[in-house]
């Protein structure tokens, strides 16, 4: 990612409390202590297929930071240059 969204790199997690949406995996990511770049006022991310875009968004989905215009069946298995950065 670029120098203004690598708080969207790292490591994600399987959300436990929504592990699917639209019968799709759907992932998490919170800061981690000595990360840095992380928007103020951002506390968690979420990665997740809206039923027609694979989607990386604060986790209200007030901010989009990402779209990839695919219907794969995971986030890991959408090309790199299917991604949209949005910032």
């Amino acid at each position: 990612a670029p120098p203004t969204l690598t708080f969207i790199n790292g490591v994600w997690s399987r959300c436990l409390q929504e592990p699917w949406i639209n019968q799709k995996p759907h992932y998490i990511k919170q800061p981690q202590p000595g990360e840095d770049g992380w928007p103020q006022g951002l506390t968690c991310l979420h990665v997740f297929y809206d039923g027609s875009l694979w989607r990386i968004s604060s986790d209200d989905d007030q901010s989009v930071f990402a779209v990839a215009n695919t219907d794969a069946e995971h986030p890991n298995t959408v090309s790199r240059d299917d991604w949209l950065l949005l910032s």
